[in-house]
């Protein structure tokens, strides 16, 4: 165990060297940003992008799901359509069980 005596001088060295791996790591990125900065001029493209037809096949894209759309529209119509034939269909089947049911219409004979 260290005596109390001892332990300023070592806090004094212990900070002392701390003090200057930070100053060493000062330099060191002013060393790295110095270097990155001479090579961060942007480079000169030799074609020019073709913005024209990237735009136009971006609306091709986004009119792809158009036509699906309608004929999932047509589709729903139908169905729609099915749906209430159907449902006549059922209240006439509905209507007729419960004449016969009550004896309505017999025949008498």
């Amino acid at each position: 165990m260290q005596s109390s005596s001892s332990m300023p001088s070592d806090r004094a060295r212990v900070v002392a060297r701390v003090e200057q791996a930070l100053a060493l790591a000062v330099i060191r990125l002013e060393e790295r940003e110095k270097a990155l900065s001479q090579h961060a001029t942007a480079p000169q493209l030799s074609i020019r992008p073709d913005f024209a037809r990237f735009e136009q096949r971006l609306n091709l894209l986004a009119n792809c799901p158009q036509p699906a759309g309608q004929q999932l529209t047509d589709i729903d119509v139908s169905l729609r359509d099915g749906e209430e034939a159907l449902r006549n269909w059922l209240a006439r089947a509905e209507t007729t069980r419960r004449k016969l049911a009550s004896g309505e219409g017999r025949a008498v004979g």
